[in-house]
Parts: structure tokens; sequence; C-alpha cells
């Protein structure tokens, strides 16, 4: 998106888990995962700061912690002409 100047609008939906993952243990019928497997599951130590990431990368872009500004976030990012990136923390 950076390097092309895609005009793209992104959406990170900053929840620190690998959901994905939990779901396809679950699938194998073996119980609850260990602590080392369950530690697996979770993104974090550190956080991942996906405003740096996307700078990093030539993207403008925002955090945002409400619904306000979600919404001032995606509008900017509809109506700006390149790449941008948002992300909610949940």
């Amino acid at each position: 998106m950076g390097r092309e100047g895609l005009n793209v609008t992104t959406v990170v939906f900053a929840n620190h888990d690998y959901a994905v993952l939990k779901r396809e243990f679950s699938y194998l019928g073996v119980g609850s995962p260990g602590p080392r497997a369950a530690d697996m599951f979770e993104i974090g130590r550190p956080d991942l700061d996906w405003t740096l990431l996307e700078k990093g990368m030539g993207v403008k872009g925002t955090r945002v912690s409400s619904l306000d500004a979600f919404g001032m976030g995606l509008r900017a990012g509809l109506e700006s002409e390149g790449p941008m990136l948002t992300d909610v923390s949940v």
C-alpha cells in the first residue's frame, strides 16, 4: 500500500490474541492447552505498535480507543487519497 501509494483504508482490531490458533487447537480434542501452549496464543510482550509499523512502511495512520474516534479515523481513511491504517484497540 505504502510503496504503491494505493488508496486503501485498513482497520486493525488489535485484540492481542491469536483467536484462530485457539479455535484450531480446540479442534484437536485434547483438552485445554498447557501454560506454554496457551502463551503462544497471546500476542504481546511487547504489544505490536501498529502505528509505528505503518509509519515505517510509509502509511499514515492513527490509533483510536473510542467509537467516535473510530468513526473519525475511518472517515479520514476513506476520504484520503492514499493508504491509511486505523488501529482499534479492543
